[in-house]
């Protein structure tokens, strides 16, 4: 009698899990026919088998269920919510029941008679809102008839084990694969001997069958995880006076039973912070021009060795400075120490222990409340947790929980003198690097490896996991595997050892915490290895793996790309040897300059041109131009405005470029990489160019002329002279009588020196802190604000004379 109290219990709770999605998917659709049976037979099935267990409590429940719901399938009423909740808080009574049976505790004293007079007034409302099925239209409901529960089922056979022998028969089995992968490796120091190596492949294949069998028996569908989400939806939202639209993706995906268990948690937090204080009210939502129904999306993926789970919401996002202000009131940090933070390091103080910037508190904990609690509990398991903000628009929150004891198909690898794992599913292919298919350019601090014509971002595995590049004879392995967004990149290694069958379990949470390990892996040989994660080598690497794509495939050669808008670039050569480009629009003319006339002050470099100062990219060292020439060519870049002077080596050539590059990677002032005759060119970028340069004073107007009298100062030419560039003048050295002053303002640090055009006006510096006189005018020259005023004031009246 225990053993089939025991199997009750166990069917009840796990039909109760399932069955409160179908409850709510049912209110949705009260039209919905075979959901409203699904319900009624576990009713029915409860009432049937309580009587021969003497659970008369689950009894008179299940049958006031039962029995309205009976009237239900009659057509004698369509249920509202008020029904369908006085159903669910009947399923609730039961669950608590069984827990109670199950705990061998006494069962909860509350008043069931209570629950189902609820039950039958709700039922009798929605009766008298509904209209009343007459006999000739009953005649026409067609009643499905009632499953008996003593009737042989034509599902599978099924057996209950406790979780602790599962977990015994996967370590049993582990060992095997070990112990195999430990023969496999004696056999092949060996002389070959054919029938012995018949007999091994025998046995390999059995302990592979059993190996998955018995995997099978860990792994459920992630759609359990996800049962009790819609009722948690349903409720929160009626009670906080909110509509929300459930998305629910990625249920067939399997994951470790054990892990199921420990994400509920966490996932239960994050769903009613959501709801709570991420979707906002209708009222709330027309005012921000969105639809009344909130979106809630919970979805669930493999990404090579590990389960993503995203919840994501259309709400209002987190509010990052609520966040900071919160973090600094606690005294938890300093307004300093915040200050020094990016934008996400600020993003992920959210994390911090107890904190809450809900403005009232609810039923439901605020966002930011138990958020270290749900970090640690993933964390504790191997996994990872990782926000994405838009404020205003909504909030992603990402679980990454690795497999905890699987066995998988992997490739052992040499980094640095140390070990590694990779699941062989993330592997593409793998070359050496003196393949002559592979061709490998460097793009700044970044490299990319080309294969047959296609383009990967590349990187060196032991930059990536804190270890030195050996110096080795042979060439080094490169291995193209795939990213977490789908793109392929490039990882080169030492070399690529072997291939095995792996032991996956969870590696520290601190080993977790770097990003680039999906856990941990026991080899043939019994030594402990960390097993990379490709997803988040890449994260972690900031590869630039955005490129173009002309054609239906990433990488696809452009050889056979479609036809696209095609522009004149000018190839040179950098002062540093880099062979580049740059769209031949933004070149105004090229000359040669005397490298006498380039300068640098405060970091800013300048060259002299026609008695102007404008800014230089870079600035120039007689050792930089390779010739005694004593001339530096020079690009002159104009943007329509702002005029820029870019030093080169020298001219190439002019070729036709497209618009789109073959492979976008920003980085200091270039946009990415062209071919150009089958050669990797790298393009500079034009807008961050003049993005550099200092804003001119008005939006839209040319900048403002300063005439420097004496120009051939030192002070003027290498202090004066770049501060009022940077500050957006255009600065002119020297003056001889009125030409070139316009509407310029003269800077004269020689009181002898005067223009002829007497209303020029004149902001005489001085050396001096102090005037000379009650009536000396000048303005100190190292007083910045008291300058600057005074340029201004002299233009304003310049504009006004």
């Amino acid at each position: 009698m225990d053993e089939l109290l025991a199997e009750f219990i166990a069917e009840t709770q796990e039909t109760l899990e399932a069955l409160a999605g179908e409850v709510v998917a049912w209110e949705a659709d009260p039209s919905d026919r075979e959901r409203l049976d699904a319900v009624f037979r576990f009713f029915h099935t409860v009432k049937g088998s309580c009587g021969f267990l003497n659970l008369p409590r689950f009894e008179k429940l299940s049958h006031a269920a039962e029995d309205v719901l009976s009237h239900v399938r009659a057509g004698e009423a369509v249920p509202d919510s008020a029904t369908i909740s006085a159903v669910l808080s009947v399923m609730d009574r039961i669950a608590e029941l069984c827990s109670a049976v199950e705990a061998g505790a006494p069962l909860p004293q509350e008043n069931d008679d209570l629950l189902i007079q609820a039950l039958h007034h709700c039922y009798a409302m929605a009766c008298a809102a509904s209209e009343v099925v007459t006999e000739e239209s009953a005649k026409e409901i067609e009643i499905s008839p009632v499953a008996d529960p003593r009737r042989p089922s034509a599902t599978a056979r099924t057996i209950r084990l406790p979780l602790t022998l599962i977990d015994q028969l996967m370590n049993g089995v582990s060992d095997m694969v070990l112990a195999r992968n430990e023969l496999a490796r004696r056999l092949r120091e060996r002389e070959s001997d054919p029938e012995l190596e018949m007999v091994f492949e025998r046995l390999s294949g059995c302990i592979a069958d059993m190996r998955d069998s018995i995997s099978k028996t860990r792994v459920q569908r992630v759609e359990r995880l996800f049962m009790a989400v819609p009722r948690m939806v349903r409720d929160l939202s009626r009670d906080l006076g909110k509509i929300v639209d459930l998305t629910v993706e990625g249920g067939d995906v399997e994951m470790d039973r054990e892990m199921v268990e420990m994400v509920v948690d966490p996932l239960t937090h994050i769903v009613r912070n959501s709801i709570d204080h991420g979707i906002e009210t209708p009222e709330q939502r027309r005012a921000a021009g969105k639809p009344e129904a909130g979106q809630l999306r919970l979805s669930a993926r493999q990404s090579g060795s590990q389960i993503v789970i995203e919840v994501s919401d259309d709400g209002r996002g987190i509010n990052v400075n609520a966040v900071v202000n919160k973090v600094v009131s606690s005294g938890a940090m300093t307004q300093q120490d915040v200050a020094q933070l990016t934008e996400q390091e600020r993003l992920e103080l959210i994390f911090s222990a107890g904190l809450s910037t809900a403005q009232e508190v609810t039923s439901v904990s605020g966002r930011g409340v138990g958020m270290d609690v749900v970090r640690a509990n993933i964390e504790r398991i191997g996994g990872a947790i990782s926000l994405a903000n838009a404020p205003g628009r909504g909030l992603t929150i990402t679980m990454r929980v690795p497999l905890t004891l699987t066995i998988i198909p992997g490739l052992i690898l040499n980094a640095g003198g140390q070990s590694f794992a990779i699941p062989r599913s993330a592997v593409v292919e793998i070359l050496h690097e003196n393949n002559p298919m592979v061709e490998i350019a460097t793009l700044g601090m970044a490299r990319v490896a080309a294969i047959r014509g296609l383009r990967y971002s590349m990187i060196d595995l032991e930059e990536v996991v804190g270890l030195p590049v050996p110096e080795q004879t042979g060439p080094r392995s490169i291995m193209v595997v795939r990213s977490s967004s789908g793109l392929p990149y490039a990882l080169a290694v030492s070399s690529v050892e072997n291939h095995e069958e792996l032991v996956i379990r969870p590696a520290a949470p601190m080993v977790m915490a770097a990003g680039v390990y999906a856990g941990m892996t026991l080899p043939d040989n019994g030594q402990p290895m960390l097993l990379l994660d490709a997803g988040g080598i890449a994260n972690v690497a900031e590869l630039p793996l955005e490129t173009n794509r002309r054609g239906d495939q990433w990488g696809q050669p452009v050889a056979d790309a479609p036809t696209t808008e095609l522009h004149s670039g000018l190839q040179f050569v950098e002062l540093t040897g880099e062979d580049r480009i740059i769209l031949l629009s933004l070149v105004e003319r090229v000359e040669d300059i005397e490298i006498a006339h380039f300068g640098q002050t405060a970091g800013q470099a300048h060259v002299m041109i026609e008695g102007r100062l404008i800014p230089s990219v870079r600035p120039v060292q007689t050792s930089d131009i390779g010739n005694d020439s004593g001339l530096v060519t020079c690009l002159r870049l104009r943007d329509g405005q702002r005029e820029l002077c870019y030093p080169i080596r020298s001219i190439v050539d002019i070729f036709e470029i497209p618009v789109t590059l073959d492979m976008s990677a920003p980085y200091d002032h270039v946009a990415g990489l062209t071919l150009i005759e089958g050669r990797q060119v790298e393009v500079v970028d034009g807008y961050s160019l003049f993005a550099d340069l200092p804003d001119t004073l008005e939006t839209g107007a040319a900048p403002k002329k300063c005439i420097i009298a004496d120009g051939q100062d030192n002070w003027n030419r290498n202090v004066l002279a770049p501060l009022l560039i940077r500050a957006g003048y255009e600065v002119v050295l020297g003056i001889e009588g009125d030409a070139g002053i316009g509407d310029a303002v003269v800077l004269s640090t020689n009181a002898d020196i005067e223009p002829r055009d007497a209303t020029c006006p004149i902001v005489r510096l001085r050396a001096a802190s102090k005037p000379a006189t009650p009536s000396d005018d000048s303005i100190y020259r190292y007083d910045r604000e008291a300058l600057f005023e005074a340029i201004h004031a002299a233009h304003s009246e310049r504009k006004t004379a």
